[in-house]
């Protein structure tokens, strides 16, 4: 007999489930030389804190992203065109999604009843 304890040994598998934030991609349109902002709607299915960081810059403006998923888009001078820039929307679980938010930078209309910056076409 021996007098060393006897040690069992157990395997435990862990199954977790990582749910991912649910988010969609956004248009915006502004005007040449001029700034555009506006939020990234997402939902977290485990109702935890969301944290949004840039994935892709865009690569014809700067753009400012806070911790809420507000984000400030600013044109490069006399850039127009389409640009985009994609944000990473992660969990408290490592569950992510990527946002992709895709801006035409127009030309100022020559009048000003053709001018629509003050209301957002969805």
């Amino acid at each position: 007999m021996s007098d060393n304890p006897i040690i069992n040994k157990n395997n435990i598998k862990s199954r977790s489930t990582v749910f991912n934030p649910i988010s969609s991609n956004f248009d915006e349109v502004t005007y040449k030389n001029f700034p555009v902002s506006g939020s990234i709607l997402s939902v977290n299915p485990t109702d935890g804190a969301l944290s949004y960081t840039l994935e892709t810059p865009p690569t014809n403006g700067f753009v400012k992203i806070d911790l809420e998923g507000n984000w400030i888009y600013t044109p490069k001078i006399n850039f127009m065109g389409i640009d985009s820039f994609s944000v990473n929307i992660t969990n408290e679980s490592n569950g992510s999604t990527i946002s992709t938010v895709n801006i035409l930078v127009k030309d100022f209309p020559k009048s000003f009843d053709y001018l629509n910056c003050c209301c957002r076409n969805y």
